[in-house]
């Protein structure tokens, strides 16, 4: 009789230890990665810039993060204007000023934090200078040559002007610099949530329901 006792208290010992490590494995794995919360200063051609300048931080071409400033010269001064930035390589990281890249003036901080953690920082954009008028550059067609630009009349001093025209080349035209990103959506990266806690609930209530089942089967047949 003792002994059956003893097995019992034994195996409900070590299927409630079972119990709490699965348990701690399942909420590890369902914790959600917190994402770095980043506010600071922010200056558009050294000056500090204007309420309802644009943020957006973006990653392989995907926009991950994008805020609005709201007082002169500060982002994330309100929990509503903070960029959320998931942990990852952050020397990947695009950080975009009203869609003129940016430097960080303390890249620093975001180098060395970690999941979570709430850091400052600072962003310098400048706008590209643009030239007066089209950039032409010319290109080569077939074995060699370079493009010619088309040539005034000429007067062979005989008073009679060459007015012949010039032979049409193919002008590769470069785009303006300072052109604007394309931001894409306005939605930030979601955060992840632990949606997978209810059923971890619900397998814990049901492996202790099977643990009393069990133990109750034992003490009747002890009876």
């Amino acid at each position: 009789m003792k002994k059956l006792n003893a097995s019992i208290i034994k195996f409900a010992v070590v299927l409630q230890l079972f119990i709490l490590l699965f348990a701690a494995v399942s909420v590890s794995a369902a914790s959600p990665q917190l994402p770095i919360i980043a506010g600071g200063e922010v200056e558009l051609d050294e000056k500090s810039a204007e309420a309802g300048t644009t943020i957006t931080v973006m990653l392989d071409g995907k926009v991950v993060s994008k805020t609005t400033v709201s007082n002169d010269g500060i982002y994330g001064d309100k929990p509503s204007n903070r960029l959320l930035i998931t942990e990852s390589d952050y020397t990947k990281y695009k950080f975009y000023v009203n869609g003129i890249e940016s430097e960080l003036a303390n890249p620093d901080a975001i180098k060395n934090a970690k999941s979570g953690d709430l850091i400052e920082l600072n962003l310098k954009a400048t706008t590209p200078t643009e030239s007066s008028g089209d950039d032409v550059v010319s290109t080569s067609m077939g074995g060699g040559g370079g493009m010619a630009a088309p040539s005034a009349p000429s007067d062979d001093g005989s008073g009679a002007v060459d007015e012949s025209p010039s032979v049409p080349s193919d002008e590769t035209v470069l785009p303006s610099p300072g052109s604007e990103i394309d931001t894409g959506s306005d939605e930030s990266m979601p955060v992840p949530t632990p949606e997978s806690q209810s059923t971890l609930v619900f397998g814990l209530v049901l492996l202790l329901f099977v643990v009393l089942v069990g133990i109750g089967a034992l003490k009747y047949k002890k009876k």
